[in-house]
């Protein structure tokens, strides 16, 4: 499987929680209900559940598991860590590895590229949050559309996208449909 796009997304993601201190924890962020810090927290716990799955473990208990752990006080080495560990279990998968996922079996491969979506869109998140640069980088672009296209009606009726897409998707950039597809408006 090319990693390619998830390294740089892991990347970028890392690169702007380098300039987040304590202080910008407490922030509000496009997801409704959650701070920074929260933002960060779920990014890092989905990379560690993602690498358990794909280690064979039934989604339910890796979810518990990583759960019932605390995460370091200084999120950019857990976070460092986090993605060193989603990576190596990629790599370590085949394209057609099941994984337990609560949407239910689906093969590494496509769980690829939710992972690598997931990061890519909570990145500008959070440089929305702590006013980092927002434009994302073509080719992420590129890598996390397709994933949320193919998800769209489950998307939007799962709500775990805020509004999620409202009408036909913007005219502009496929950065401003892939904000759009995932409920936020810029």
């Amino acid at each position: 499987m090319d990693l390619g796009a998830l390294v740089s997304a892991d990347q970028r993601f890392l690169a702007v929680l380098a300039a987040v201190t304590p202080d910008d924890y407490g922030r509000p962020t496009p997801c409704e209900d959650w701070t920074v810090l929260q933002l960060v927290d779920h990014v890092v716990v989905g990379n560690l559940w993602a690498a358990l799955i794909l280690g064979g473990m039934d989604g339910r208990a890796a979810f518990d598991e990583v759960l019932a752990r605390e995460l370091a006080s200084d999120r950019r080495a857990e976070g460092t860590a986090a993605a060193a560990r989603q990576e190596a279990a990629f790599t370590a998968a085949t394209p057609e590895t099941l994984v337990s996922h609560r949407a239910g079996p689906m093969p590494a491969r496509f769980f690829l590229g939710l992972r690598t979506a997931d990061v890519v869109v909570h990145t500008w998140d959070l440089c929305r949050a702590v006013g980092a640069p927002e434009d994302i980088p073509a080719e992420l672009v590129t890598a996390a559309l397709p994933p949320f296209e193919a998800q769209r009606e489950r998307l939007v009726g799962s709500g775990l996208f805020g509004r999620g897409a409202d009408g036909a998707p913007p005219a502009g950039s496929d950065q401003e449909r892939l904000l759009h597809l995932t409920g936020r408006r810029p």
